[in-house]
């Protein structure tokens, strides 16, 4: 018995949930893709330091919403862009990292202040702090109140 609901592709009928499955599970890679088109995208509207990180953080998170893992992704084409020419997308690869990179992410951002641009220097060292408090808890960042600079980390930390 034929089932016209069933999709028929190269003389093969597929099975009614093939339908329903969710499209980033047909395509594995489409995370990768999206990270990679993200940070592309990302490159033609960046602005420096902690700024551009608040911005990209909600970039990140609507891709999330819209394709769940794509932060894992995009860490990962992050350090592959970190050593691209291309200074505009070595800039969208560090903000990247700073939203969703770990702190053995640190080093290799830590390799760029080395021969780096103005711009550059300031988004890393913005990564990096945020990636460094991202991981500390708000007791720790209250403990660690003791400037007007401090302060304002552990009031972002404890709004988000």
């Amino acid at each position: 018995m034929h089932d016209s609901r069933a999709k028929i592709k190269n003389g093969m009928q597929r099975p009614l949930l093939w339908r329903f499955l969710p499209y980033r599970l047909m395509l594995p890679n489409m995370n990768e893709e999206l990270a990679a088109a993200l940070i592309k995208r990302c490159s033609r509207h960046l602005l420096p330091g902690s700024i551009g990180l608040s911005y990209y953080r909600v970039w990140v998170a609507s891709e999330e919403e819209v394709a769940p893992g794509v932060s894992k992704a995009l860490r990962s084409i992050a350090k592959t862009e970190l050593g691209t020419a291309d200074e505009l997308l070595v800039r969208s690869a560090i903000q990247a990292l700073g939203c969703v990179g770990a702190e053995d992410d640190i080093k290799n951002l830590q390799s760029l202040l080395i021969s780096a641009s103005d711009q550059i220097y300031v988004d890393v060292e913005a990564a990096i702090a945020l990636i460094y408090h991202r991981g500390k808890s708000i007791e720790v960042l209250l403990n660690e109140v003791i400037d007007q600079a401090s302060f304002v980390v552990f009031a972002t930390a404890l709004v988000q």
